[in-house]
């Protein structure tokens, strides 16, 4: 568990490495960032800072600590870090989602009950049992169909997630255990922009660079969100916002938050943070 901090004079701060000028401990934590931090734990104690370039890490690995972080003090820490790329240039994308959001405000406090009230509840969880009991069966019987075939189960498990979370989300099955169907291609876009966002950026690390983009990282993540992602759930909100729901039938998050007045602006990038997170770390938990 780790947390970004914007310190101008950093006191109180827990213990960690000594960080070497101006690199900080970049190249203490290498590429296998988890083994490294575990060790560097096992020195320093389950509660402690780094420094990345210019910005300060705290990061924080037993129990205790989580509970603290979690729990005692959540709405301090409940935000997320926002790549500087992001902040100015994308204010929508910023401002209507759990995961780019560097502060716990009205607007962020609205999105979490909603998503606490309307997703993750009791009744919420247990008002789509049958549907998510049906994606099983349907993974079971297509798993059957091809007996004495080599299928890829990671595969398989991952179009039975995405469909989960897509009926859910827009109650429709977006892809077919064959690959077909209108997000066909959300896999490699869920890959793509996780890689993207596992690169750290010079901007992130030292600030005093600005908004410089030397990769092109924003117009990459961009396209991805605009061009792949949003085309898979575009003609199903305009579909609804035309008067196809099903009224009697349960209500699923798009329908949710239309019926509280988001605009199309703003939706867009709140299911975009909904799938990507999930699917993402899903697919990398089937990679490893």
């Amino acid at each position: 568990m780790t947390l970004n901090l914007f310190l101008t004079k950093e006191t109180n701060l827990p213990p960690g490495p000594y960080p070497w000028p101006i690199i900080g401990n970049l190249f203490q934590i290498g590429k296998n960032a988890h083994v490294q931090l575990a060790k560097m734990a096992q020195v320093h104690g389950p509660l402690m800072s780094l420094r990345l370039g210019q910005q300060t890490l705290i990061v924080g690995s037993s129990p205790i600590v989580a509970s603290e972080i979690l729990k005692t003090h959540d709405h301090v820490l409940s935000a997320r870090y926002v790549p500087i790329l992001l902040q100015d240039k994308e204010p929508t994308v910023y401002n209507m989602n759990l995961v780019f959001k560097s502060e716990c405000d009205d607007g962020w406090r609205s999105l979490r009950h909603i998503y606490k009230s309307e997703v993750f509840s009791s009744k919420a969880m247990e008002s789509r049992v049958t549907m998510r009991e049906n994606k099983v069966m349907e993974m079971v019987k297509y798993i059957r169909s091809k007996e004495g075939e080599d299928i890829v189960i990671k595969d398989v498990m991952f179009v039975t997630a995405i469909n989960i979370l897509s009926n859910t989300s827009l109650s429709i099955d977006i892809v077919d255990f064959e690959g077909n169907g209108i997000g066909a291609g959300i896999k490699d876009s869920v890959r793509k922009v996780a890689t993207l966002c596992a690169k750290p950026q010079l901007a992130d690390l030292y600030p005093i660079l600005g908004r410089l983009d030397l990769h092109d990282w924003y117009k990459k993540v961009m396209y991805i969100m605009e061009c792949e992602f949003k085309t898979i759930w575009e003609d199903i909100l305009q579909s609804k916002r035309n008067g196809s729901r099903d009224l009697l039938n349960l209500k699923d998050f798009m329908d949710i938050l239309i019926d509280r007045g988001f605009t199309d602006q703003q939706i867009y990038p709140v299911m975009e943070v909904k799938f990507h997170p999930s699917l993402s770390l899903f697919f990398s938990s089937l990679t490893n």
